[in-house]
């Protein structure tokens, strides 16, 4: 497997939200921060955006735009003041139509701006991956990328089906934004942007040594092995790669084998000693300590709070929302978990569906929320079972 390969792989992309902007005369959008990737890509028209403390930066017909776990910014055109427009209360309103923005009124002859903006999801695991590969604000003029490349094809494809009516617009666009993912990470500006696997790939020798790991990950790779890959001495090769990907050739091993270990562990699907063997450790007991710290918790203490992160979700699917509105647990927090997720008499917080008994869930998720608990007394081997009562049941808390 290739390292770009390997890299979607893990990411595994889930969905791309993505909207058609469309501004004339002076317009203001005020975007929230978010912990992702966003992309914007000008179709035509002229606009300006700006990342607080990062100064404002002119954009023009085919210009594209990349932020990593931005803060709130803003995207502007025009002359004089115009009325600042959230971005996510005009999404809520228009829900699957394009986002008009016309902050007064203009004259006949005004330029209208037109983007195909949002961003993209994957699945939690790894989904950090990317945006530790780009640098913060990555912005790709048209007028630096070459003609000959996919790229612009792509964006032409993208601006067609962005301003069709056709049947199987929303499953094509999907699918043409995630060619675009593809093509954009091979674009040399993207990968000169920070340093990491993307920078190695556009250096030939550490290239060779990448893709060497990468096709098979349970070698058990040395700084000498792949410095032979390279055909460089091991000195040479160990500052070049540092000095390219911005850290040790090992360290960089280390991290890998642990993301490709989180995603088989949330999985489910493999014991800790396959995953062990699958990422090039000789014994359960070294990977369980190399695991442990760099995670943070133990893979088993991982395995189990990824299973009950899956009975949450057969919770989620069933009811259109996670019990009591909570959000989604996270690995190393399983005590606070249950103590969410047991249900008393109580009057039910702020914004908790009120329906039947207050405190109380249906009958529907009775096999979901036994499911959780089961997982969750084996999560905790037993330290907090007994002193809660059974989820559903309606009793009141200690």
């Amino acid at each position: 497997m290739d390292p770009l390969t390997h890299l979607i792989e893990l990411l595994q992309p889930r969905s791309f939200l993505w909207k058609q902007l469309i501004g004339k005369g002076a317009w203001e959008w005020r975007f929230s921060a978010l912990d992702g990737v966003v992309f914007g890509w000008v179709v035509s028209g002229r606009c300006r955006f700006e990342v607080p403390g990062g100064g404002e930066h002119e954009m023009g017909p085919g210009d594209y735009l990349l932020l990593a776990n931005p803060r709130p910014w803003f995207l502007r055109s025009g002359q004089g003041a115009a009325v600042c427009v959230d971005f996510d209360t005009a999404y809520a309103e228009m829900g699957n139509e394009d986002v008009p923005v016309n902050a007064r009124p203009s004259q006949g002859d005004e330029e209208v701006t037109r983007m195909v903006a949002g961003h993209f999801e994957f699945d939690s695991v790894n989904a950090g991956l990317l945006a530790s590969l780009l640098s913060p604000v990555v912005r790709l003029p048209a007028s630096q990328r070459g003609e000959p490349e996919p790229l612009p094809r792509v964006l032409a494809m993208i601006e067609a089906e962005a301003t069709s009516d056709g049947d199987g617009r929303e499953a094509v666009m999907s699918r043409l934004l995630e060619i675009m993912l593809i093509e954009l990470l091979r674009t040399p500006q993207l990968a000169s942007s920070r340093r990491g696997m993307l920078s190695g790939l556009t250096d030939p020798p550490i290239a060779a040594a990448l893709r060497a790991f990468h096709s098979d990950i349970q070698v058990p790779w040395s700084v000498a092995m792949m410095a032979a890959e390279a055909r460089l001495s091991r000195s040479a090769f160990s500052d070049r790669f540092t000095a390219v990907v911005g850290e040790p050739a090992m360290t960089y091993v280390l991290n890998w084998r642990m993301a490709v270990a989180r995603d088989a562990l949330a999985a489910g699907r493999k014991s800790v000693a396959q995953v062990a063997a699958a990422t090039g450790y000789g014994s359960v007991s070294a990977f369980s300590t190399a695991f442990s710290r760099v995670v943070g918790v133990s893979p088993l203490r991982y395995a189990q709070g990824a299973e009950l992160s899956r009975a949450l979700d057969l919770a989620h699917d069933r009811d259109g929302e996670i019990l009591g509105g909570d959000p989604a647990p996270t690995v190393g927090s399983h005590d606070e978990i249950v103590k969410r997720l047991t249900v008393g008499s109580g009057p039910p917080r702020a914004g908790r569906d009120q329906r039947g008994r207050a405190g109380r869930r249906p009958g529907k998720l009775a096999d979901a929320a036994q499911a959780i608990q089961g997982v969750a007394a084996r999560v905790l081997k037993g330290s907090c079972a007994s002193a809660w009562p059974p989820i559903g049941s309606g009793a009141a808390r200690p």
